[in-house]
């Protein structure tokens, strides 16, 4: 399968807004947190930053979306969302690992806690947890390097 990128446009931000938002409301403690204040705060930041996000394409096909951008230093997978259809094809393995190649290892992630399917991808790609925020997210960073962190910083 051939895996390539083209940037997100305008028309994106609904089909990428519904599937972030399956993906909170799924995960997301909404005991701690304000629910449409949050997904209110998604949206926003999504439009925000639609022209930071790339369409994934599998085989020329549109199977998912990925934004990824520097933040003190380090890039972050910020979204990585794969259409339930594309799920467990190996394009999340293929876009995590681009990503890892692009940016020479030092790239992170946040993935929620109770989402184990996601958290298994990210470990199986070489990212391992290095902190816990409000008990429902995992930092995770790729690399042997940043387990030193890992024992020092989970603030459970």
């Amino acid at each position: 399968m051939v895996i390539s990128y083209r940037q997100a446009q305008k028309e994106d931000v609904d089909e990428i807004c519904r599937l972030s938002d399956d993906v909170i409301r799924r995960y997301e403690d909404f005991s701690r947190i304000n629910r449409e204040k949050a997904l209110g705060w998604t949206h926003l930041s999504i439009a925000e930053n639609i022209d930071a996000f790339s369409v994934i394409l599998a085989d020329g096909h549109k199977a998912g979306y990925l934004f990824i951008t520097p933040v003190n230093g380090v890039y972050e997978i910020r979204d990585l969302l794969v259409f339930p259809q594309w799920q467990n094809k190996g394009i999340g393995t293929a876009v995590i690992n681009q990503c890892v190649k692009d940016t020479g290892g030092n790239v992170r992630v946040y993935v929620f806690t109770g989402d184990l399917q996601t958290y298994s991808l990210f470990e199986s790609c070489g990212f391992h947890p290095v902190q816990v925020f409000h008990r429902t997210r995992y930092l995770m960073a790729y690399g042997e390097q940043n387990n030193v962190m890992a024992e020092d910083t989970f603030d459970e």
